[in-house]
């Protein structure tokens, strides 16, 4: 039981993350010149600011861009998908416990393919990470496990993510306001079409990890969202087999937070939304689709 509380820790971890494309940025210098991956959305009435946001970093990444921080202090409220500050955490083991993990004799072995089952093998090998200890999670759940476990290893944790500093600093007198539930994101973890390839596709990345890490981190620095979606999301749209799951974790999900958002344009206030980076980038990304609606968007 202890070594499952320790997993539901890191998929906690995970909710932050949502996502087993890297998305670690390291912080660089600004200059004058540089845009930041922060988008101003204007209405008749209403301001709302739009950072794409790095949910797990290190101290190195502090303190944030001038004009982020400015944004969120000119702002009268913040909006994040979930506040990681007041998660019930006991209700969240309960669902994890309940559909992460097999029951009885069953385990991942009996669930996924053989070649995926002997790359998962090897991976735990190489690793030097005895697989019996993991065999009863599904295979999101292990996708999920492995790849935090890879993070924190590079030094990256939550501790350090943008949500929750942002969450922290609101503590302070800004109310917060949650675009998603926490049973919302766990059902998208859980109900994700193809696991099978999906963990195949997530121990494939883990091996080259710190090496996407360098296009992203530039790409993140100097604000150019086209970068993010070829690295991100482009490489998977035409895949008939990580369709689905783009689907369901990107374009489902910006349609409604797009909704919510066109809701904030309505009052008479300035709003900061920190959203995952991935959900801004491309044509079916949330800048896309606010700027269909032809509102004023300018990148700052």
């Amino acid at each position: 039981m202890a070594l499952r509380k320790f997993f539901i820790k890191l998929v906690f971890i995970f909710l932050l993350i949502l996502f087993f494309a890297p998305q670690i940025i390291a912080q660089e210098s600004f200059s004058l010149d540089k845009k930041s991956f922060l988008w101003e959305i204007k209405s008749d009435t209403a301001i709302v600011f739009i950072l794409g946001s790095i949910h797990v970093a290190n101290e190195s990444f502090y303190p944030l861009n001038e004009t982020i921080e400015n944004a969120f202090n000119s702002s009268s409220a913040l909006v994040v998908e979930l506040n990681p500050l007041t998660l019930d955490m006991k209700k969240m083991e309960g669902i994890i416990l309940e559909r992460g993990f097999y029951k009885g004799d069953e385990t991942i072995q009996n669930n996924i393919t053989e070649d995926t089952f002997n790359l998962l093998s090897s991976f735990f090998t190489k690793n030097s990470i005895p697989l019996q200890s993991f065999l009863k999670m599904k295979p999101t759940i292990l996708g999920v496990t492995l790849t935090t476990i890879k993070l924190a290893k590079m030094g990256y944790t939550s501790e350090y993510g943008i949500d929750k500093y942002f969450c922290q600093k609101a503590k302070e007198g800004k109310p917060i306001i949650e675009l998603e539930k926490m049973e919302e994101q766990l059902s998208l973890l859980f109900d994700i079409p193809n696991e099978n390839s999906l963990l195949k596709y997530t121990l494939i990345e883990l091996e080259k990890m710190e090496e996407l890490f360098t296009g992203i981190i530039e790409s993140w620095n100097r604000g150019d969202h086209k970068a993010i979606d070829n690295i991100m999301l482009k490489p998977y749209e035409k895949s008939s087999e990580f369709k689905p799951f783009l689907e369901k974790m990107f374009y489902e999900r910006n349609i409604k937070m797009v909704s919510k958002i066109k809701d904030l344009l309505r009052e008479n206030q300035k709003f900061f939304v920190v959203v995952g980076a991935g959900h801004l980038v491309g044509k079916k990304g949330i800048i896309q689709l606010m700027q269909s609606e032809n509102y004023s968007i300018k990148q700052l």
